[in-house]
């Protein structure tokens, strides 16, 4: 892989969020794929996820890893699947319509008072702000993973709960020993903030992660053509956002066109009616899809639009929606040529 120079920063928060966000690079993907390093044996997994991009690269992931998937869609289903079969992890969105993921786990933890059982579950959230893997732990969580899911950060979390296919045993290691009865910490921090909320500080050890393009060996897409319209992508942290599977980011490009018009809508409607609920849940769900491409600025107006169904402060929230729409205008065009250009590629075929 090859380092590069950071483009030029619209804002600094807004660069510190993307950096913060990252993709997986080529020489993480490949020691993974290539099995120079311990892997966990084949797992049983409950994905508890509502994004329809996220879904397709998480699963990606984790059957690129040899487990086995089984798909919950909001906290109630998680609640419920894990309640009807035993599995060895539960993969738990922490924002999700219904029930959150937070929720879910204590309605989890709950059930398991009865019983000796205690159920694996890993938060994965795209916010990175300070304090927010305590907020995972106080609910009952096990483990904690920022989106997007990185293939070799995966690997590791489950290699150190579950050991490796060379462990004598192969059994998951004993968690919780700081916990009591009930799967929660003993000393409790109270999971009652809200993630994504504004946090006046995010965790600058998470800000110096490098933005690597993907495995030279694949070639990262150009237009065939001059574009008339703006280029709002960056290929390479796509296809490496990808695990350097062309076939894949051509999968998760063809989602987040078919999900595009259903959360313009969701925007559209929030913000007409002046609903900080919705305009929030519409803005996240958005961003959350916006992550694997690399765009700046629809990623910037999508966070603004988010943030401001957090504070409630809702006064431009049509200014910075009509600079959306324009933005994704320009990114629906350049993502349907990608789809036309690559449409007969082999590299972009199973």
């Amino acid at each position: 892989a090859v380092g590069l120079m950071k483009p030029v920063k619209q804002s600094e928060l807004f660069d510190a969020v993307v950096r913060v966000l990252g993709v997986n690079t080529s020489e993480d993907f490949d020691k993974s794929a290539n099995g120079n390093s311990e892997q966990c044996r084949a797992l049983d997994v409950l994905l508890a996820e509502d994004n329809a991009v996220n879904q397709k690269l998480a699963i990606s992931v984790l059957e690129k890893q040899g487990h086995s998937v089984d798909l919950a869609q909001n906290g109630r289903e998680a609640v419920e699947m894990t309640a009807a079969k035993d599995y060895d992890l539960v993969l738990m969105d922490v924002q999700m319509p219904i029930l959150d993921g937070l929720e879910a786990t204590k309605a989890i933890r709950e059930r398991e008072r009865k019983t000796d059982k205690h159920q694996v579950i890993v938060a994965m959230t795209a916010n990175a702000m300070k304090g927010d893997s305590e907020i995972c732990l106080a609910a009952g969580m096990d483990e904690y993973l920022s989106k997007p899911i990185r293939m070799h950060e995966l690997a590791a979390k489950l290699l150190s709960i579950f050991g490796s296919t060379s462990d004598a045993t192969g059994q998951k290691k004993t968690l919780g020993d700081d916990r009591d009865g009930a799967g929660e910490p003993n000393s409790r921090v109270e999971a009652t903030t809200s993630l994504g909320q504004t946090d006046a500080q995010t965790n600058n050890e998470d800000l110096d992660g490098d933005d690597e393009l993907s495995d030279l060996s694949i070639p990262v897409y150009k237009p065939k053509t001059k574009p008339d319209y703006k280029c709002q992508v960056d290929w390479g942290k796509a296809l490496s956002s990808a695990g350097d599977s062309p076939n894949l980011l051509k999968d998760l490009v063809e989602v987040f066109l078919d999900d595009l018009p259903k959360l313009i809508t969701s925007l559209t409607e929030a913000t007409k009616y002046r609903n900080a609920h919705k305009l929030k849940s519409a803005a996240h769900m958005l961003k959350g899809s916006l992550l694997f491409l690399g765009t700046k600025e629809p990623f910037h107006h999508t966070f603004k639009l988010e943030q401001m169904g957090v504070m409630n402060e809702l006064e431009d929230c049509e200014i910075v929606l009509i600079a959306l729409r324009r933005d994704l205008d320009s990114l629906s065009q350049e993502l349907n040529q990608f789809l036309k250009d690559v449409a007969d590629e082999p590299t972009y075929r199973q």
